[in-house]
C-alpha cells in the first residue's frame, strides 16, 4: 500500500471511529425517550450492544491482529 493510501485509510478509520462514538452517545438518551413513551422497535434487542462504546485506541491493534 502506498504512503498516501495508508494515510487515507488511517484518516478514514479515525473519522469512522469518531462517527461511531457520536452515534453511541445519541443511542442512550434516544432509547430512554422511546422507553418513556412506550415506543417499541425491531432493534430493541440490539440497543444494549449499541450503547457500548468502542475503545478507539484498541481498534488499530485489533485490525493488526486479524491481518493474515
Amino acid at each position: 500500500m502506498t504512503a498516501t493510501a495508508e494515510k487515507r485509510a488511517e484518516l478514514d478509520l479515525q473519522i469512522n471511529l469518531l462517527a461511531e462514538h457520536e452515534v453511541t452517545k445519541l443511542v442512550a438518551p434516544l432509547s430512554a425517550v422511546a422507553a418513556r413513551l412506550g415506543v417499541e422497535s425491531e432493534v430493541d434487542a440490539e440497543v444494549g450492544e449499541l450503547k457500548e462504546g468502542v475503545a478507539p485506541e484498541a481498534v488499530p491493534d485489533e485490525i493488526d491482529e486479524r491481518k493474515p
